[in-house]
Protein backbone atom coordinates (compact mmCIF):
# COMPACT_ATOMS: atom_id res chain seq x y z
CA UNK A 1 0.00 0.00 0.00
CA UNK A 2 2.35 2.35 0.79
CA UNK A 3 4.64 1.22 -2.18
CA UNK A 4 1.51 2.53 -4.35
CA UNK A 5 1.04 5.86 -2.77
CA UNK A 6 4.96 6.04 -3.25
CA UNK A 7 4.57 5.39 -6.93
CA UNK A 8 1.39 7.84 -7.47
CA UNK A 9 2.97 10.24 -5.59
CA UNK A 10 5.80 9.91 -7.58
CA UNK A 11 4.02 9.69 -11.26
CA UNK A 12 2.15 13.08 -10.35
CA UNK A 13 5.66 15.06 -9.47
CA UNK A 14 6.69 13.80 -12.39
CA UNK A 15 3.47 15.09 -14.59
CA UNK A 16 3.67 18.46 -12.74
CA UNK A 17 7.74 18.80 -13.59
CA UNK A 18 6.89 17.66 -17.69
CA UNK A 19 3.92 19.88 -17.50
CA UNK A 20 6.48 22.85 -16.14
CA UNK A 21 9.21 22.27 -18.63
CA UNK A 22 6.71 22.45 -21.35
CA UNK A 23 4.77 25.58 -20.26
CA UNK A 24 8.83 27.20 -19.97
CA UNK A 25 9.73 25.99 -23.10
CA UNK A 26 6.85 28.36 -24.77
CA UNK A 27 7.85 31.09 -26.64
CA UNK A 28 6.03 34.27 -25.11
CA UNK A 29 4.09 36.49 -26.81
CA UNK A 30 2.96 39.93 -25.57
CA UNK A 31 -0.70 40.95 -27.42
CA UNK A 32 -1.39 44.38 -27.04
CA UNK A 33 -5.50 45.17 -27.06
CA UNK A 34 -7.37 47.88 -26.28
CA UNK A 35 -11.03 47.24 -24.67
CA UNK A 36 -13.52 46.63 -27.42
CA UNK A 37 -17.13 44.46 -25.86
CA UNK A 38 -17.64 42.19 -27.30
CA UNK A 39 -14.59 41.39 -29.12
CA UNK A 40 -11.95 41.60 -26.02
CA UNK A 41 -12.73 42.64 -22.55
CA UNK A 42 -12.97 42.52 -18.59
CA UNK A 43 -16.01 41.47 -16.98
CA UNK A 44 -17.55 42.42 -13.98
CA UNK A 45 -15.14 40.23 -12.24
CA UNK A 46 -12.26 42.28 -14.28
CA UNK A 47 -11.15 38.96 -15.63
CA UNK A 48 -10.52 39.10 -19.54
CA UNK A 49 -12.95 37.53 -21.72
CA UNK A 50 -14.71 37.60 -25.02
CA UNK A 51 -14.47 35.74 -28.52
CA UNK A 52 -11.54 36.97 -29.53
CA UNK A 53 -9.54 35.98 -26.31
CA UNK A 54 -10.66 32.74 -26.25
CA UNK A 55 -9.96 32.18 -29.99
CA UNK A 56 -5.81 33.35 -29.09
CA UNK A 57 -6.24 30.84 -26.28
CA UNK A 58 -6.80 28.10 -28.68
CA UNK A 59 -3.70 29.57 -30.66
CA UNK A 60 -1.79 28.72 -27.62
CA UNK A 61 -3.60 26.01 -26.80
CA UNK A 62 -2.11 23.81 -30.11
CA UNK A 63 1.29 26.05 -30.11
CA UNK A 64 4.43 26.03 -28.64
CA UNK A 65 3.28 30.13 -28.13
CA UNK A 66 1.92 31.68 -24.64
CA UNK A 67 0.14 35.03 -24.97
CA UNK A 68 0.85 37.27 -22.11
CA UNK A 69 -1.74 40.37 -22.85
CA UNK A 70 -1.28 43.80 -22.20
CA UNK A 71 -4.17 46.82 -22.35
CA UNK A 72 -3.58 49.65 -23.66
CA UNK A 73 -5.62 52.46 -25.54
CA UNK A 74 -5.60 53.30 -29.52
CA UNK A 75 -2.53 55.72 -29.66
CA UNK A 76 -0.31 53.79 -26.75
CA UNK A 77 -0.62 50.65 -27.94
CA UNK A 78 0.58 52.25 -31.82
CA UNK A 79 4.09 53.59 -29.25
CA UNK A 80 4.49 50.57 -28.21
CA UNK A 81 4.19 48.32 -31.12
CA UNK A 82 6.72 50.93 -32.67
CA UNK A 83 9.32 50.19 -30.10
CA UNK A 84 9.12 46.68 -30.23
CA UNK A 85 7.27 46.14 -26.92
CA UNK A 86 4.66 44.01 -27.94
CA UNK A 87 4.64 41.44 -31.01
CA UNK A 88 0.93 41.41 -31.35
CA UNK A 89 -1.74 43.37 -31.54
CA UNK A 90 -5.52 41.61 -30.64
CA UNK A 91 -7.38 44.00 -32.99
CA UNK A 92 -6.12 45.87 -36.32
CA UNK A 93 -7.45 47.12 -39.89
CA UNK A 94 -5.87 47.98 -43.09
CA UNK A 95 -5.85 51.42 -42.15
CA UNK A 96 -3.86 50.68 -39.40
CA UNK A 97 -0.91 48.53 -41.08
CA UNK A 98 2.07 50.73 -41.37
CA UNK A 99 6.03 50.51 -41.25
CA UNK A 100 5.66 49.03 -37.75
CA UNK A 101 2.64 46.58 -38.43
CA UNK A 102 2.10 43.83 -40.56
CA UNK A 103 -1.63 42.10 -40.33
CA UNK A 104 -2.33 39.22 -40.52
CA UNK A 105 -2.75 37.29 -44.08
CA UNK A 106 -6.98 36.99 -43.47
CA UNK A 107 -9.14 39.41 -41.75
CA UNK A 108 -10.89 36.73 -38.69
CA UNK A 109 -14.24 39.67 -38.84
CA UNK A 110 -15.96 41.32 -41.46
CA UNK A 111 -18.92 43.87 -40.32
CA UNK A 112 -21.36 45.97 -42.45
CA UNK A 113 -20.46 49.79 -41.62
CA UNK A 114 -22.84 51.70 -40.10
CA UNK A 115 -23.19 54.98 -37.92
CA UNK A 116 -25.13 54.69 -34.70
CA UNK A 117 -27.68 57.45 -34.11
CA UNK A 118 -30.66 58.34 -31.73
CA UNK A 119 -33.54 56.82 -32.03
CA UNK A 120 -35.38 59.54 -33.28
CA UNK A 121 -33.26 60.45 -36.83
CA UNK A 122 -35.00 60.40 -39.73
CA UNK A 123 -32.65 58.22 -41.96
CA UNK A 124 -32.17 54.69 -41.71
CA UNK A 125 -29.39 54.41 -45.20
CA UNK A 126 -27.28 57.09 -45.81
CA UNK A 127 -26.68 56.98 -49.61
CA UNK A 128 -25.04 60.06 -50.43
CA UNK A 129 -22.40 62.21 -48.56
CA UNK A 130 -24.79 65.40 -48.84
CA UNK A 131 -26.71 63.86 -46.43
CA UNK A 132 -24.78 64.06 -43.68
CA UNK A 133 -23.12 67.52 -44.36
CA UNK A 134 -24.79 69.14 -41.45
CA UNK A 135 -24.09 66.23 -38.90
CA UNK A 136 -21.53 65.86 -36.05
CA UNK A 137 -20.02 62.69 -36.53
CA UNK A 138 -18.19 61.30 -33.44
CA UNK A 139 -15.16 59.25 -33.52
CA UNK A 140 -12.19 57.98 -31.65
CA UNK A 141 -8.53 59.17 -32.04
CA UNK A 142 -6.35 57.41 -33.85
CA UNK A 143 -9.04 54.86 -34.70
CA UNK A 144 -10.14 52.99 -37.92
CA UNK A 145 -12.90 54.38 -39.85
CA UNK A 146 -15.46 53.50 -42.61
CA UNK A 147 -13.34 54.08 -45.57
CA UNK A 148 -17.32 56.05 -47.23
CA UNK A 149 -15.86 58.40 -44.03
CA UNK A 150 -12.32 58.45 -45.15
CA UNK A 151 -12.63 58.96 -48.39
CA UNK A 152 -15.45 62.18 -47.76
CA UNK A 153 -13.45 63.17 -44.47
CA UNK A 154 -12.91 67.15 -45.99
CA UNK A 155 -16.80 67.49 -46.51
CA UNK A 156 -17.61 66.26 -42.99
CA UNK A 157 -17.40 67.31 -39.86
CA UNK A 158 -15.88 65.13 -36.90
CA UNK A 159 -15.57 65.48 -33.27
CA UNK A 160 -12.56 63.39 -32.05
CA UNK A 161 -12.67 62.11 -28.46
CA UNK A 162 -9.04 61.14 -26.66
CA UNK A 163 -8.44 57.33 -26.81
CA UNK A 164 -8.54 57.21 -23.46
CA UNK A 165 -12.41 57.91 -23.12
CA UNK A 166 -14.22 54.51 -23.19
CA UNK A 167 -16.50 53.98 -25.75
CA UNK A 168 -19.80 54.18 -23.89
CA UNK A 169 -18.82 57.96 -23.03
CA UNK A 170 -19.03 58.05 -27.04
CA UNK A 171 -22.96 56.78 -26.61
CA UNK A 172 -23.13 59.28 -23.58
CA UNK A 173 -21.85 62.27 -25.91
CA UNK A 174 -24.40 61.11 -28.32
CA UNK A 175 -27.84 60.84 -25.76
CA UNK A 176 -26.00 64.28 -24.56
CA UNK A 177 -26.38 66.13 -28.24
CA UNK A 178 -23.28 66.92 -27.76
CA UNK A 179 -22.50 64.94 -31.35
CA UNK A 180 -25.14 63.82 -33.97
CA UNK A 181 -23.78 60.85 -35.30
CA UNK A 182 -21.08 58.18 -33.45
CA UNK A 183 -19.17 55.65 -35.45
CA UNK A 184 -16.83 52.64 -34.54
CA UNK A 185 -15.09 50.26 -37.07
CA UNK A 186 -17.35 47.78 -35.68
CA UNK A 187 -20.81 48.59 -34.52
CA UNK A 188 -21.30 45.53 -32.13
CA UNK A 189 -19.05 47.17 -29.41
CA UNK A 190 -22.02 50.02 -28.98
CA UNK A 191 -24.85 47.52 -29.64
CA UNK A 192 -23.04 45.30 -26.60
CA UNK A 193 -22.74 48.23 -24.15
CA UNK A 194 -26.45 49.78 -25.10
CA UNK A 195 -27.94 46.01 -24.27
CA UNK A 196 -25.82 45.94 -21.35
CA UNK A 197 -26.73 49.80 -19.83
CA UNK A 198 -30.27 49.20 -20.98
CA UNK A 199 -30.56 51.98 -23.82
CA UNK A 200 -31.28 50.16 -26.71
CA UNK A 201 -33.94 51.84 -27.15
CA UNK A 202 -32.46 55.47 -27.62
CA UNK A 203 -29.99 54.31 -30.04
CA UNK A 204 -30.39 52.86 -33.36
CA UNK A 205 -27.92 51.81 -36.98
CA UNK A 206 -27.97 53.87 -39.76
CA UNK A 207 -26.48 52.23 -42.30
CA UNK A 208 -23.57 53.90 -44.57
CA UNK A 209 -22.18 53.12 -48.10
CA UNK A 210 -18.94 51.22 -49.25
CA UNK A 211 -16.92 47.84 -48.69
CA UNK A 212 -17.12 45.89 -45.79
CA UNK A 213 -15.25 46.67 -42.27
CA UNK A 214 -12.55 43.78 -42.15
CA UNK A 215 -10.59 43.27 -38.71
CA UNK A 216 -7.77 41.73 -38.34
CA UNK A 217 -4.44 40.37 -36.33
CA UNK A 218 -1.80 42.98 -36.07
CA UNK A 219 2.21 41.95 -36.05
CA UNK A 220 4.74 43.59 -35.08
CA UNK A 221 7.85 44.06 -37.29
CA UNK A 222 10.07 43.02 -34.58
CA UNK A 223 8.36 39.94 -34.23
CA UNK A 224 10.50 37.03 -36.11
CA UNK A 225 9.50 36.64 -40.07
CA UNK A 226 9.37 32.85 -38.97
CA UNK A 227 6.71 33.39 -36.14
CA UNK A 228 4.82 35.50 -37.94
CA UNK A 229 4.25 32.93 -40.86
CA UNK A 230 3.71 29.90 -38.01
CA UNK A 231 1.09 32.23 -36.25
CA UNK A 232 -0.85 33.27 -39.54
CA UNK A 233 -1.01 29.30 -40.57
CA UNK A 234 -2.51 28.84 -36.87
CA UNK A 235 -5.23 31.59 -37.34
CA UNK A 236 -6.01 29.97 -41.04
CA UNK A 237 -5.83 26.53 -39.39
CA UNK A 238 -8.77 27.53 -36.83
CA UNK A 239 -10.50 30.61 -39.21
CA UNK A 240 -10.65 28.11 -42.34
CA UNK A 241 -10.02 24.66 -41.91
CA UNK A 242 -11.90 24.43 -38.29
CA UNK A 243 -14.29 26.75 -39.19
CA UNK A 244 -14.63 28.92 -35.81
CA UNK A 245 -16.82 32.38 -37.09
CA UNK A 246 -15.73 34.79 -35.28
CA UNK A 247 -17.84 37.26 -36.81
CA UNK A 248 -21.38 35.21 -35.77
CA UNK A 249 -19.51 35.65 -31.98
CA UNK A 250 -18.53 38.70 -31.34
CA UNK A 251 -22.33 39.21 -33.07
CA UNK A 252 -24.41 36.88 -30.88
CA UNK A 253 -21.68 36.99 -27.57
CA UNK A 254 -23.98 37.60 -24.34
CA UNK A 255 -22.27 37.61 -20.88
Amino acid sequence: MFFRKLMSFLLAISILIIFNASAKDKKIIKVGYFVAPTFIYENDQQQLVGPLYDFIRTIESISDYQFVFEKYNHTRMSHEIKLGHIQMMAMSAKQLENEYVINSDIPFMKDKPYLIARSDFKLNKITSVKQLENFTIGIKQDAAISNFLLENKDKLKFETSASTESIYLLILKLLGKRVDLIHGYSSHVFIYLARKNKISDKIKLVEIPGEYSTIYFGFSKSLDIADRDKLNKLIKYLLLEKKINLTEQIKNWND
